[in-house]
């Protein structure tokens, strides 16, 4: 059934088949009105219009949706979304009142039955809470229904795994209830959720979402002819008849409406990926200031450990030096120390993980894949103590460069190991993209998600970017040429303001190296390869 969805996605936004979309929305539509009605709390009205945007915004991005390995957590995610932005602020602070209220009322005594009316207002920011894999997992089993085989397939794991997943994802919702005063067992949990979480949606909903989200994805006239199309097919002929004369009556005033409504629905979008990369980083501004706070602990733990043992084998060392091995000194040395192994291997997995977390998702991993990739990465790094003794710390099993590269060939495939070498090359443009994005993520103008693919496309694309042994090194000038009918002004004035400070930063690194080098300082350092 999961590639089915995805089936009918790609179809629609190839052809613009509104027959697809039909069948999709046919699928999903009770899940959806369901959600909404739950977080607009009861309002029918309320949720028919969230339930309808939600899937202009599926319309609007069916492409990216239809490679989406659960399309219908994906909807969710955006229900989710919607439904917040349709709530006003005092109506959020009277419902969190009633949630405390109903809570307190809630399992008064162990064992009592789940009092769904009360359970309702809750459940959907517990389910929010979960990371995107059990997140996923509840909305397949509960929302859509779905066997653990089916569920297997969208997340590609096996049966046994997905259950396990299920599982531990309705465990975790148990606990979170738990914490809020809902005393239950996963097993009652599970009842309620099969029994109670999905209503039937009114009728006549569908043909209005399926109108509106084929309105609001068109950019053409010919698309609006489909649409009357569409509101002609033998299966919604009467409720569809209605749709139109009503259309024919407000005229050009609907046609208005569907369009702020698809307006809207697109700026929400865009402003809530411009969040969530906000998010990732400033999380990812986290991991790297916690790593170089690991590294430099790191590097005073082996200027100690090295200063010990040069105490108590000075005699051995002098007169070994001249055959030391670098590499085997650092092999036994972290025998010595595990825990100079154990951050080696955390610092160098932090690094793989924020260069290629979003190689993992485009290219579709799977935990054991990402796993054999980091390995891989492990055997290319290691860092040089360049003190007294001089060491060579390396968690590499002695594979060779040729062998990496079979053994990544062989992981990846062909497919994968092509858009391997392509998001290595785009790996300095998306850093600065990232940047800008952040810049701009609380002004008027934030970076949406095209010109965030459209400026790193570009950057990549043009030549814009060198390597160098200091790291990657930007023709400023060429990047502010070809992003002149990307960016508006108000994001070009930050992007200026990126292009100073890499300035002052590179003119401040050249005159630090020239310090350091008229210095000659004889502690040790760290060179990660």
């Amino acid at each position: 059934m999961p590639d089915c969805d995805a089936t009918l996605l790609r179809r629609f936004a190839e052809t613009r088949a509104e027959s697809a979309f039909t069948d999709f929305v046919h699928r999903h539509l009770d899940a959806v009105y369901s959600a909404a009605l739950r977080r607009v709390a009861g309002d029918i009205h309320l949720a028919e219009d969230v339930t309808q945007q939600a899937f202009v915004a599926l319309a609007r991005c069916a492409t990216t949706v239809a490679r989406h390995p659960a399309p219908s957590a994906w909807l969710h995610l955006a229900t989710r979304n919607l439904a917040a932005n349709a709530v006003r602020a005092e109506r959020r602070r009277k419902a969190r009142e009633q949630e405390i209220f109903a809570m307190r009322e809630v399992f008064a005594e162990p064992g009592a039955p789940v009092d769904w009316g009360c359970i309702a207002p809750v459940i959907d920011a517990e389910i929010d809470r979960l990371n995107d894999r059990d997140r996923a997992a509840v909305v397949l089993r509960f929302l859509e229904n779905r066997t653990f085989a089916d569920i297997g397939v969208a997340l590609r794991v096996s049966e046994d795994a997905a259950r396990m997943r299920v599982d531990r994802a309705l465990e975790k919702l148990r606990a979170a209830l738990a914490r809020r005063g809902i005393g239950s067992t996963s097993a009652a949990l599970s009842v309620v959720l099969a029994n109670h979480v999905v209503a039937a949606a009114p009728a006549g909903l569908a043909a209005n979402c399926v109108t509106g989200a084929v309105a609001g994805a068109a950019t053409t006239s010919a698309t609006s002819v489909g649409v009357l199309q569409l509101m002609t097919s033998a299966k919604l002929t009467l409720g569809i008849a209605g749709i139109a004369l009503l259309i024919t009556g407000l005229g050009t005033a609907a046609h208005e409406v569907t369009r702020a409504h698809a307006a809207a629905s697109a700026l929400s979008a865009d402003r809530e990926f411009n969040r969530v990369l906000s998010d990732r980083l400033r999380a990812t501004e986290e991991q790297i200031s916690s790593t170089e706070r690991e590294t430099a602990q790191l590097s005073k733990h082996l200027r100690d450990a090295a200063a010990a043992e040069a105490t108590r084998n000075a005699a051995a060392k002098i007169a070994n030096a001249a055959s030391r091995n670098s590499t085997a000194e650092g092999q036994a040395f972290m025998k010595r120390h595990p825990a100079v192994r154990e951050a080696l291997i955390a610092w160098i997995d932090a690094q793989t993980n924020f260069t290629w977390s979003a190689f993992y998702e485009d290219a579709g991993l799977s935990e054991n894949q990402i796993a054999e990739f980091q390995l891989l990465f492990r055997e290319g790094n290691w860092i040089e103590f360049n003190g007294e003794p001089h060491v060579r710390l390396s968690i590499s099993t002695g594979m060779s460069f040729e062998e990496i590269e079979s053994r990544r060939r062989r992981l990846l495939g062909p497919d994968g190991y092509q858009k391997y070498q392509a998001f290595s090359r785009t790996i300095p443009a998306r850093n600065l993209g990232a940047q800008l994005a952040s810049a701009l993520a609380f002004t008027p103008t934030p970076l949406t998600s095209s010109q965030f693919d459209q400026f790193t496309q570009t950057i990549a694309e043009n030549g814009s970017t060198k390597m160098s042994s200091t790291g990657p090194q930007f023709d400023w000038n060429a990047i502010a040429t070809s992003t002149t009918t990307i960016l508006a002004p108000e994001q070009r004035n930050a992007l200026n303001a990126l292009r100073a400070q890499a300035d002052f930063d590179g003119e401040f690194s050249r005159v630090r190296s020239a310090a350091l080098a008229s210095s000659k300082p004889t502690s040790g350092g760290m060179s990660p390869r």
